[in-house]
């Protein structure tokens, strides 16, 4: 029994030592923010996962602070320690603060906190955060089509009514496409039918692919995803190859095939954690994936992120 009393304070010792270094690793770090904004965070700050919590207090005040660059840097260490977190209770905590930056009276940090929100789980906003989301739907906010798309994904009650009425009454015509993508997202009809009524007129090439095709992957819906497929299906060379000393175009469905491959459950190529695709012959995994989308026409798409 004394031995392992001895070994428990031994041990108790070790994570009060780590967490006051990375505590006060931590302070220091914020205060030499002052003068030079780009320092590294330190490693006993990053690598420190047993004390998450006390990190998440000790920054927690600046977020207040009365210089931009500070509130900026506290917001993107809350960010940081939120996503790499495994514990319930942290990531929430983080997202509570974030969703707090949304209002921020910097435009910067209002949109970089909205952006990181996206990074979450469902599970991370609470009922605190999903209010608190609620309050910012509305056209005094900045970047307000961030903050719908989010909302829409996050898909709360009441956050339908909200979003429909930013879409009756805004001008902006970015504002009303966020509206519209969010609505289809929380499988809305009528929005659903509106994305893809202008999906009949659009022209595939890389513009589209790069500005449009992330948008109709976010609603993650089977309707729009139709029109992806059809890209798939296509032999439109529209597309330029990434190789830039290449003058020939490609085929746009190398380009949508690498798009859908995270957003699809029993994707029938091989992919690695982040979805990227690891084939090396794209022409054939393309014909496998041509075959596989015409034989399983009621896939699963995954929804469970952003």
């Amino acid at each position: 029994m004394k031995t392992i009393i001895v070994c428990l304070s031994v041990w108790l010792g070790a994570q009060a030592a780590l967490a006051q270094q990375s505590v006060q690793d931590l302070k220091a770090h914020l205060l030499a923010l002052r003068s030079n904004p780009t320092l590294p965070l330190p490693k006993s700050v990053l690598n420190d996962a047993q004390n998450e919590s006390l990190l998440m207090s000790t920054i927690a005040p600046y977020i207040a602070d009365s210089l931009e660059v500070i509130r900026g840097k506290a917001y993107s260490i809350i960010s940081t320690i939120g996503q790499k977190s495994n514990a319930s209770a942290v990531r929430q905590l983080s997202v509570g603060y974030l969703v707090q930056g949304i209002g921020d009276k910097s435009t910067g940090i209002s949109g970089s906190t909205s952006d990181a929100l996206a990074s979450f789980k469902k599970a991370d906003f609470n009922n605190s955060a999903r209010t608190a989301l609620a309050d910012r739907l509305n056209e005094q906010t900045a970047h307000l089509s961030q903050v719908v798309k989010l909302a829409g994904y996050i898909d709360e009650t009441g956050y339908a009514e909200k979003i429909s009425s930013i879409l009756s009454t805004t001008n902006s015509k970015k504002n009303k496409w966020a509206c519209r993508l969010a609505l289809a997202r929380m499988g809305d009809a009528a929005a659903i039918q509106y994305v893809v009524n202008r999906l009949s007129s659009a022209s595939v090439n890389d513009d589209f692919m790069y500005d449009v095709l992330p948008d109709l992957l976010y609603t993650r819906n089977l309707e729009v995803f139709r029109f992806i497929e059809s890209i798939v299906q296509s032999d439109a060379y529209q597309c330029e190859p990434a190789d830039p000393d290449a003058s020939q175009k490609i085929l746009c469905a190398y380009r949508a095939m690498e798009y859908m491959a995270p957003y699809i459950d029993g994707f029938p190529l091989r992919i690695d954690q982040s979805g990227t695709i690891e084939e090396k012959d794209y022409p054939q995994a393309l014909q496998k994936l041509r075959k596989w989308l015409t034989a399983n026409k009621e896939y699963k798409i995954k929804s469970d992120s952003y």
